[in-house]
């Protein structure tokens, strides 16, 4: 008599399936392959900069020194980078640390967009070990990364961190917000407690902004290239 093999259960099986497919969206996300607004409709803009920080009163709510804090430096930049890109003819949208208009109330809000900027300066336990950096997800495109350290280096005086040194620039917060479909980059400027590199930044700031903007039309309209005087949109 001819023995048949047993059976997997398929109740086993779809209980096993219910359990794993949602475990592996959760990893997934965390790490970075998708993000929650690419599974929404939204109007996709060319630039999203955020001002690191902003318009958070508890928690994570930036370094801080006598030259003065994260939530007073980053706006700054941010505003004339986001100014001068539209003025230039780019779609810009412009965010506080809740991924919101900076005038505005709500919870964390989804974006689409081709190239996000998250605009940081760095703080250290001990004054002067950290300075300018730069972090990606796993989504992000690193060249953007090398081409953006190649043109601030060109300006920048002071210490270079090596790529995602923390862990908070590799899973940033705000990368999870953000459908990007060229780059999403934390860009930490320099190191806020470190005395001589805020001095050297304070008086910069608006100069900052317009690097960033230089910066991201640059990539925009010639990825990899040198960074031209900023002009209308791709020369258009």
């Amino acid at each position: 008599m001819r023995s048949t093999p047993p059976r997997f259960p398929i109740g086993l099986a779809l209980g096993l399936l219910c359990v794993l497919l949602p475990l592996a969206a959760i990893w997934s996300y965390q790490q970075g392959y998708w993000s929650i607004p690419s599974l929404l409709p939204a109007q996709r803009f060319d630039v999203l900069i955020q001002a690191g920080h902003e318009n958070r009163a508890t928690g994570k709510t930036g370094a801080e020194s006598r030259q003065g804090s994260e939530q007073q430096w980053t706006p700054i930049v941010a505003d004339t980078a986001a100014r001068i890109l539209k003025n230039a003819g780019f779609t810009v949208k412009r965010v506080d640390a809740f991924m919101r208009d900076p005038a505005k109330s709500g919870g964390l809000r989804p974006a689409k967009t081709r190239l996000a900027l998250f605009i940081h300066f760095d703080g250290a336990e001990r004054a002067c070990s950290s300075g300018a950096s730069v972090g990606y997800s796993r989504r992000s495109d690193p060249l953007a990364a090398e081409q953006w350290k190649r043109f601030y280096d060109s300006y920048w005086p002071h210490e270079w961190m090596q790529d995602n040194f923390t862990e908070n620039l590799r899973r940033y917060y705000g990368y999870r917000w953000v459908d990007a479909s060229d780059a999403e980059m934390v860009l930490e400027l320099g190191e806020l407690t470190c005395p001589r590199q805020a001095r050297w930044l304070k008086p910069r700031l608006e100069k900052l902004g317009e690097l960033v903007a230089q910066y991201a039309s640059t990539r925009l309209c010639q990825p990899g290239g040198p960074a031209p005087p900023l002009s209308p949109r791709c020369g258009n």
